[in-house]
């Protein structure tokens, strides 16, 4: 019987068994721990930790719930009590009960935050919900505010990512700059990012978003084909967005990445797009497919473009040669593109990359942009965790962690 004079002593011993590999003598040791110490969240943890790589996952569950009730921001507690409710393990529905209540919360740090600093754009593009809502005439351009910008990242836990970027163009946000800078000031974000078309601002100003704290940009380029882009991206000058991701690249060097959304629109042009990319410099190029918004239009929308399974194997196909043939370019594929896609493991992203729309509201995810998902709970005037003890929040979320709900569907990112 250990008691808690020499229950450090076996912690240790534990873990050093742990280190090496020794997951019998681990457990028995973690085991006296947590008897002799029942308050202690370490020797639960860990046992958990060495419970899961046993593949006892239900006694894993048991001890990670037990860790979090103790210190409730354990944060690699939480992370495996959550990949275990979103992975096909076998985990009763006592089990599952236990688990709702400590999950109905925001982790202790968030994986990426994103926040939409205005809805205005330059261009058009066909599957942007933006383009979708004007051609109904329900769109409204608007800008977020720099005092409530401020507002919302004070309530916010701090973040690995900070993207700066929903439905518009943010470079054309008047204050993106002030916005930039007060993201770094803050402290919270190891890195500050935004996506761009590169077509709204000069390339010097690209230089200004860096040295006000930008670390990433992202830049999207569908096409360098006039008649291709502007199927994709309407108003895009391909000269002037060749000429600017060149301009743009100089300064940026290796902390940029091109952004290719595919869809039938492109698919037969993007060997085309990665050539020519190859041959203007060194990027990193991420090619995600395109998210339909507007399936209820059927054949009138853009659901006749979206990739299905047969273009979906044949990019993959097309992927194993691209090392080869575009050695310049570290390319990476996204959603169902990536071969990893569909292994059961359910998206996180609920959890650990909230959206706040340019209003202030919080949504699930960034391609879950109605606010009223999580009943128009707002991020302005209180901090993520009072959000999240909103009952239609917290309630979303516990139904969440054993069951995608229907409006994940559309999501190509969406594992049932």
């Amino acid at each position: 019987m250990v008691d808690s004079r020499t229950a450090t002593q076996r912690l240790e011993e534990g873990v050093a068994h742990h280190r090496a590999g020794e997951l019998p003598a681990a457990i028995a040791a973690y085991r006296q721990v947590v008897t002799a110490l029942p308050g202690d969240p370490s020797g639960h943890y860990l046992l958990g930790l060495a419970l899961h790589q046993r593949g006892d996952h239900a006694d894993a569950a048991v001890c990670w719930i037990r860790t979090l009730r103790i210190q409730p921001d354990q944060e690699e507690a939480y992370t495996g009590l959550l990949q275990l409710m979103l992975n096909p393990v076998d985990l009763d529905e006592r089990i599952q009960r236990a688990a709702r209540p400590v999950l109905a919360r925001p982790p202790a740090r968030l994986q990426r935050v994103q926040i939409e600093v205005t809805t205005w754009c330059n261009l058009k593009c066909a599957h942007c919900l933006r383009t979708i809502d004007l051609a109904e005439g329900t769109w409204v351009n608007r800008h977020l505010s720099r005092a409530d910008f401020a507002r919302i990242v004070s309530h916010l836990p701090p973040s690995n990512v900070i993207c700066l970027q929903g439905v518009g163009e943010s470079t054309m946000h008047p204050e993106i700059l002030e916005i930039v800078a007060h993201a770094k000031a803050s402290g919270k974000f190891k890195h500050i990012t935004l996506n761009t078309n590169a077509l709204a601002r000069k390339a010097d100003f690209y230089k200004e978003l860096r040295d006000a704290g930008l670390t990433h940009l992202s830049v999207s380029v569908d096409s360098f084909d006039p008649a291709v882009a502007e199927a994709c991206r309407a108003g895009t000058d391909v000269v002037k967005l060749r000429e600017r991701l060149m301009q743009i690249a100089e300064v940026w060097e290796e902390e940029i990445t091109v952004s290719i959304v595919l869809s039938r629109r492109n698919l037969e042009d993007v060997e085309l797009t990665l050539s020519s990319l190859n041959e203007m410099g060194r990027f990193e190029v991420e090619i995600q497919p395109m998210i339909v918004y507007d399936a209820a239009l059927a054949d009138v929308g853009n659901q006749p473009y979206a990739l299905d399974t047969v273009d979906q194997e044949r990019v993959r196909t097309m992927a194993a040669g691209f090392g080869t043939r575009y050695p310049n370019l570290r390319i990476g594929l996204g959603g169902p593109l990536s071969p990893d896609f569909g292994a059961g493991v359910r998206c996180n992203r609920p959890f650990y990359s909230p959206y706040v729309t340019v209003d202030g509201y919080l949504t699930p995810c960034c391609t879950i942009e109605d606010p009223a998902v999580l009943g128009h709970t707002s991020v302005l005037n209180q901090s993520l965790a009072e959000a999240w003890r909103n009952p239609v929040v917290a309630d979303w979320a516990t139904h969440y962690a054993v069951a995608s709900p229907s409006v994940c569907e559309g999501c190509c990112f969406h594992v049932a």
